[in-house]
């Protein structure tokens, strides 16, 4: 009789844990959106894109302008992140289309990494100006400073890049900002 009792009260506890896991993980995503993003996220950038372009298709899943803004936006950042080719067209279109769009700053970081990891350091050097860096989280804002300074490194303009590299106290890029500030002393001669 105890056997049984333990063995259903085993049973429920492991049926309560399934059901509860599985209505968890069908609340996560209450939109193809929000699941596009949460793999963009996660550097799924083949299925996320899959997921946004049907969703920019489809009017009937909800798709508002803002939706639709952010869904085009977070397109771009997936072709970014694959480094689809000639992407400079699409990216002046959306910024053309959506200057005022919620991830507008995170579409221009997204474009200025990716012409800036192409060598087009004064295209990028000009998006990085229109970023706000504060509506950027806290790892992309050390990516954004370091790539913004050596673009300024790379187009001439040390005395600005010098200024932003020794705004770098800390993080990943803190040693080769360390380098660059080094390096641009001396190459004027400032030693």
């Amino acid at each position: 009789m105890r056997r049984r009792i333990k063995l259903a009260l085993y049973l429920t506890i492991i049926a309560f844990v399934a059901l509860n896991s599985t209505w968890a993980t069908a609340q996560t995503y209450t939109s193809p959106l929000q699941q596009a993003i949460g793999l963009y996220n996660t550097g799924m950038y083949s299925h996320a894109l899959e997921i946004l372009q049907d969703a920019v298709q489809k009017p009937e899943d909800g798709n508002t302008l803002g939706n639709k803004a952010i869904a085009e936006g977070y397109i771009l950042l997936c072709k970014f992140a694959q480094q689809y080719p000639n992407m400079e067209m699409e990216l002046d279109k959306y910024l053309e289309a959506y200057p005022h769009s919620p991830i507008a700053d995170n579409v221009r970081m997204g474009g200025a990494a990716y012409l800036f990891n192409n060598g087009k350091y004064a295209d990028a050097n000009a998006l990085f100006a229109a970023i706000n860096p504060k509506s950027l989280d806290k790892k992309t804002v050390m990516e954004y400073q370091f790539k913004k300074g050596y673009c300024h490194f790379r187009v001439g303009e040390l005395d600005q890049a010098q200024e932003v590299f020794r705004s770098i106290k800390s993080g990943k890029y803190y040693y080769q900002s360390v380098y660059y500030q080094g390096y641009i002393h001396y190459m004027k001669k400032e030693f």
